[in-house]
């Protein structure tokens, strides 16, 4: 045989598992169990809610029959603005709306 070439090795015959080893194993495949069934009852809870929820709303879904328009008061504006440092009276009496390119937004 060349001295280059590859000799396979032999393989050892497979030792039986000691007692602890089987028990350490046992447990494991226990946890491993019961995670699995626990992660499945937390799907299923998941789930089902998320079905509910896809069940009873909609997406054109109209607003409850109480429910108003906010109103936006002299006040709330006034606070609107000075969140932005911008002192009320400095804001123009018409203000021109822009969308996000640029282009002047009409009404």
């Amino acid at each position: 045989m060349p001295p280059w070439s590859v000799v396979p090795k032999t393989s050892q015959p497979q030792r039986e598992p000691t007692a602890a080893e089987k028990k350490r194993k046992e447990r494991e495949e226990q946890e491993n169990a019961e995670t699995d069934q626990l992660i499945d009852t937390i799907l299923a809870t998941v789930q089902s809610g998320d079905e509910a929820r896809r069940r009873d709303t909609w997406v054109t879904m109209p607003l409850p029959p109480k429910s108003e328009a906010p109103k936006a008061t002299d006040q709330a504006r006034r606070i609107a603005w000075a969140k932005h440092g911008i002192p009320y009276a400095a804001v123009p009496a018409r203000r021109m709306r822009f969308d996000v390119y640029g282009n002047r937004l009409t009404s």
